[in-house]
């Protein structure tokens, strides 16, 4: 069958026109798709910040009370009531967040209302608070904000000597009701964090595979065209069909595109390649907040069961170290959950910075902190030098911690239960650690104790 040249050229022009027209609309499709993602993902981080700054705002609140009670300061009152009548950062995140999911996260924002009415409800106590403080003081009442001088003190307490109305101030925002209402507010804001973060999830799932899909569709339509003008056209075969090929090698390989071909692909490649390295960095922060402590940053109980696993029966010479802090609960009873947390900050940054990269601090669960020692030498003094090493740091690490630091003025201590194997992990280790920790509190705490058996 005779074809005309002219049929042909008007048979592939056609069909080009078609084909670059249907390739036209799906661009648009990957466009929208990867401004739906973009969207989700700023709306997300907005949403994030806005709960974040709830939970700062109430913590200032209540820093502010609490370093008027010790301090006297009248800069911590005003700077309170700064934040509650002129700048409310809590009120204002909450109408961000309500205008940004309107009607679509009902739950999440009812639980951020209980929070901020839990935070006001916390008022009331802060005000009583700051007015038995400021009267145990002397302070002239006409230095008092409008509403410290509003608040009616109840008779009872207006004769208490002046020590009993600071003692009674200190325990409004101190005692353990008080802590209970704290944790309760960042409680329902974490739980609010968890569910829009689930929501939004699921809709950058949802987008990706939109995206993906149509990525693949554009492919298939270039792959068609290249067909079709292949005996016209021999640079088509350099400029889309080898950039093609590539792209759908590096979506199998899960690799990043490289920039090649026309300069549509090159668009495609770029709004590809911004997409998975997102979706890579959004996989990296999960995984990374799955293996590591929320408060601390140092490893989790998990990501520590997964190396002793890993080490477990290996051959190699390891050494666990047991760690509590001393007298923890005292320290959270007399100082606060947020003097204890940050000493538990403390103690887990020094443990990274005293511990080598080989070893592996982990926090394994409220004040019981954890070390995997591994790298020690096969050498008849390789344990001997280790357990060495291991004294040092710990003395070290408990004359640090018994110096107040800025972050964290109360001083405390450490103890230590340490126990090796020349055979990996597993086994009596963990059992051998914990019974020499048991021996080192009952002879006095602030110590390491050594396992006398090697396993």
């Amino acid at each position: 069958m005779k074809v005309k040249i002219r049929s042909l050229s008007i048979g592939l022009l056609i069909g080009a026109l078609c084909m670059t027209s249907c390739t036209v609309v799906w661009l648009f499709f990957v466009a929208r798709s990867f401004l739906k993602m973009s969207q989700d993902v700023e709306n997300y981080v907005r949403l994030q910040d806005d709960v974040r700054r709830i939970g700062k705002a109430s913590d200032f609140l209540t820093d502010s009370a609490r370093q008027f009670v010790v301090t006297k300061n009248i800069r911590f009152m005003k700077g309170y009531f700064d934040e509650v009548n002129e700048r409310k950062n809590r009120e204002n995140s909450l109408g961000d967040i309500m205008e940004c999911v309107g009607s679509e996260l009902e739950d999440s924002v009812g639980l951020l209302a209980a929070a901020l009415g839990n935070s006001n409800d916390l008022i009331i106590y802060e005000v009583h608070a700051m007015k038995l403080a400021a009267i145990s003081a002397g302070i002239p009442e006409s230095e008092y904000p409008a509403e410290v001088a509003a608040f009616v003190i109840p008779a009872e307490e207006v004769s208490l000597p002046e020590k009993e109305k600071l003692a009674l101030a200190y325990k409004l925002v101190f005692d353990e009701h008080y802590a209970n209402e704290k944790e309760r507010i960042m409680s329902r804001l974490e739980m609010a964090m968890m569910r829009i973060l689930d929501r939004y999830k699921r809709l950058h799932d949802a987008s990706w595979r939109d995206f993906r899909d149509s990525l693949l569709k554009q492919g298939v339509f270039v792959a068609i065209m290249l067909a079709l003008v292949l005996s016209a056209f021999i640079l088509i075969e350099k400029l889309i069909l080898r950039p093609i090929m590539v792209f759908m090698k590096c979506i199998r390989e899960q690799t990043e595109i490289e920039l090649a071909g026309a300069v549509e692909f090159r668009y495609l490649a770029a709004v590809y390649n911004r997409m998975f390295l997102s979706n890579n960095a959004a996989k990296a922060k999960l995984k990374f907040e799955a293996e590591h402590d929320s408060l601390t940053g140092i490893l989790n109980r998990g990501a520590f069961e997964s190396l002793v696993k890993e080490h477990c029966g290996s051959g190699e010479i390891v050494g666990l170290l047991l760690l509590d802090v001393d007298k923890f609960k005292k320290i959270n009873d007399m100082h606060g959950h947020e003097m204890g947390d940050a000493a538990l900050k403390r103690l887990a940054d020094m443990m990274t910075r005293y511990f080598r990269d080989g070893d592996y601090p982990v926090r394994y669960g409220g004040d019981e902190f954890a070390v995997l020692l591994t790298e020690i030498p096969d050498s008849p003094d390789g344990i001997g030098s280790a357990i060495k090493a291991v004294r040092e740091k710990i003395d070290d690490i408990n004359a640090e911690l018994l110096v107040a630091s800025a972050d964290c003025p109360v001083p405390f201590s450490v103890s230590v239960g340490a126990a090796f194997s020349k055979n990996g992990a597993g086994g009596r280790l963990f059992s051998n650690a914990d019974i020499a920790l048991y021996k080192m509190k009952s002879a006095g705490r602030c110590g390491v104790m050594f396992s006398d058996e090697i396993l």
